[in-house]
């Protein structure tokens, strides 16, 4: 048998050859050591009283502006239902200008679904004007169900806004980064659907969403 031919019948690829290999979000390895001991057995319930947690990275960012986050939702199970999604991203700290032009020592952060019609505000937060780093924003289940339905799953697009807290805007670094410790992340944390109850709910009822 050729070594190729070995190669392939044992699923190994050619010496030398380097394959990048997808690093885990740090959010997901430090959650992971809360709720499982060392042998990989769940010992404690998961955030939200949730059972699955998934974590999408932020889809490509093509033309799109700094201010836009874009995820794909898939792989998802029928009968999976959301309970609660966070929006984790990072920002660098306002500008020293900026900071002297506010008026107050806080700005304000907010947080838009944007969808075919029109943008709804998800959530706002004041932030201090010497502050950067992560930003962990509570969006609501809703948020899922209210994306554009595509082939591949659901597509679910933010916009974030800064603004002084007289509503005049602020630009802000936002960061993009498609892997490290400043990636990106919607989390979802989803429990299943009792069987029973997945049978008698129609295609959307509540927080129920079948993609």
């Amino acid at each position: 048998m050729a070594p190729s031919q070995f190669l392939k019948a044992f699923g190994l690829s050619d010496p030398g050859v380097r394959r990048w290999q997808s690093e885990p979000p740090q959010y997901m390895l430090n959650l992971y050591t809360q709720v499982a001991d060392s042998s990989g057995l769940t010992r404690l319930p998961g955030p939200y009283g949730s059972s699955i947690i998934r974590a999408y990275s932020e889809k490509g960012k093509a033309s799109d502006p700094d201010s836009i986050f874009s995820f794909l939702l898939n792989e998802m199970s029928l009968e999976e239902d959301v309970l609660e999604v966070e929006f984790h991203f990072y920002h660098s700290r306002l500008t020293k200008e900026q900071r002297h032009n506010l008026q107050e020592n806080i700005y304000k952060l907010e947080v838009y679904q944007v969808g075919e019609l029109k943008q709804q505000v998800l959530t706002k937060q004041h932030i201090a004007a010497h502050s950067s780093g992560w930003r962990v924003l509570r969006l609501g289940q809703r948020v899922v169900a209210s994306g554009t339905k595509l082939q591949e799953g659901r597509l679910i697009t933010l916009e974030v806004k800064a603004s002084t807290l007289s509503g005049r805007r602020l630009p802000i670094v936002l960061h993009h980064e498609a892997r490290g410790s400043r990636q990106p992340l919607l989390i979802l944390f989803n429990s299943l659907i009792p069987t029973t109850t997945l049978h008698a709910l129609p295609r959307f009822q509540g927080n129920y969403l079948r993609i």
